[in-house]
């Protein structure tokens, strides 16, 4: 059984992005080859190296999480950080409640996050932090823009929340 609650001791990224696997790295269809969308998606980390990634999908609770570190390339190794808890199924939107409560333990309350995600259900209707990916394909290079841009955007907010949040301290 995998570990449900991972943390790796890896720098901790100031936009953390919330990754499912079946559906978005590869097409959520039986015997569909997989990862076909992880060199893609890989690019995308590279270009943003203050953005960390946690795994949020139903394969932490099969794969330990240095497992799941492993289908990625060495060189971003050290932005997989760690892997969602695992709530009761019957908890309303659980994989955003998942994604909160990791967030509760690990991170500033103010800290941005995204999530990548087929399953809209597993979500609150109009979630902002949810990008949804159509799982009969996976991840799409518009997808992949879009995801760009709003990791862009959350780590163009941070030197603002960072400023505040030392305001807070310093006013303390």
């Amino acid at each position: 059984m995998g570990k449900t609650l991972s943390i790796s001791s890896s720098p901790r990224g100031d936009v953390t992005l919330f990754l499912d696997v079946d559906g978005v790295l590869h097409r959520r269809e039986l015997g569909a080859e997989k990862f076909t969308a992880l060199p893609q998606l890989q690019e995308s980390i590279r270009r943003h190296p203050r953005l960390e990634v946690v795994i949020s999908s139903s394969w932490r609770e099969v794969f330990d999480f240095e497992d799941l570190v492993e289908l990625f390339d060495e060189d971003l190794r050290q932005q997989i950080v760690g892997t969602t808890p695992v709530l009761d199924l019957d908890t309303e939107f659980v994989r955003q409640r998942e994604c909160e409560q990791w967030m509760d333990t690990h991170r500033p309350s103010d800290q941005e996050w995204l999530a990548v995600e087929d399953e809209q259900a597993l979500f609150e209707p109009g979630c902002p932090q949810l990008l949804l990916v159509d799982g009969s394909k996976g991840l799409q290079v518009e997808d992949l823009r879009r995801l760009d841009e709003r990791i862009s955007e959350a780590l163009a907010r941070v030197p603002e929340l960072k400023l505040a949040r030392w305001r807070c301290w310093r006013a303390a």
